[in-house]
């Protein structure tokens, strides 16, 4: 049976739900400058001149392989959740984190070859925005706002193909401090009825580094279930 996942009338289908819920830790977006911020001048040197003196070898790409999906990521990276729907419809989830909060949601599903992915930038929009709401109303005083969600569409050629994406730009400020995010959203028609959606989430200084990992997880991609 397929899953139809275009008609708008219908209910948010697994997927959809899946990478809506590609969670936005609102704090962390500035954790990080304020821990650098808290290191003494005389350590952040010492460190510098340590990996100056050290040689310069590449760490390899990190590869997975299960259950017919294939693809490398880069070093740094790791995978922090591997798991397949237990409501027997085979769609596999696997995510992983990066270097600043940096996340990336693949959704590998065997059932449809149509994902619509302005419905999964709608619902995206709606989580970031949930999020913005349960912390503020958590946290009265950290003062947590969510700007405008700006949506445009992308490109990515894969293999000699064009990948149709959305980049999804936002921002939030919380205690009087405001960073900006972004998110992109692919979905590859792999054949047989078979796709995979990838949503990511990054600082927005991050966008060049983010880039990248979507690009080697994109160019190395396979995904095929035998039925």
């Amino acid at each position: 049976m397929q899953i139809p996942l275009c008609a708008s009338q219908r209910a948010p289908s697994l997927v959809e739900n899946r990478l809506a819920g590609h969670f936005f830790r609102f704090p962390s977006l500035w954790q990080g400058a304020a821990a650098i911020g808290r290191i003494g001048a005389a350590t952040v040197l010492g460190l510098l001149l340590y990996a100056l003196a050290q040689p310069s070898l590449a760490a390899p790409n990190g590869n997975y392989n299960k259950s017919g999906a294939s693809f490398q990521f880069p070093a740094g990276w790791s995978i922090t959740e591997d798991a397949q729907d237990e409501g027997g419809t085979g769609i596999r989830n696997v995510d992983l984190e990066g270097p600043d909060d940096a996340l990336i949601t693949i959704v590998f599903n065997p059932m449809t070859s149509a994902i619509d992915i302005q419905r999964l930038a709608a619902g995206a929009t709606a989580k970031r925005e949930e999020s913005a709401r349960s912390t503020a109303s958590a946290a009265p005083a950290e003062r947590v706002t969510m700007g405008a969600t700006t949506t445009r569409p992308i490109q990515r050629r894969v293999r000699g193909k064009e990948i149709q994406g959305l980049l999804q730009t936002y921002a939030v400020t919380m205690d009087g401090e405001t960073a900006s995010g972004e998110s992109r959203i692919f979905s590859l028609d792999v054949g047989d009825a078979q796709s995979v959606a990838i949503m990511t989430h990054a600082r927005a200084t991050s966008a060049k580094r983010m880039e990248a990992a979507v690009g080697l997880i994109l160019d190395t991609l396979r995904y095929r279930v035998k039925r």
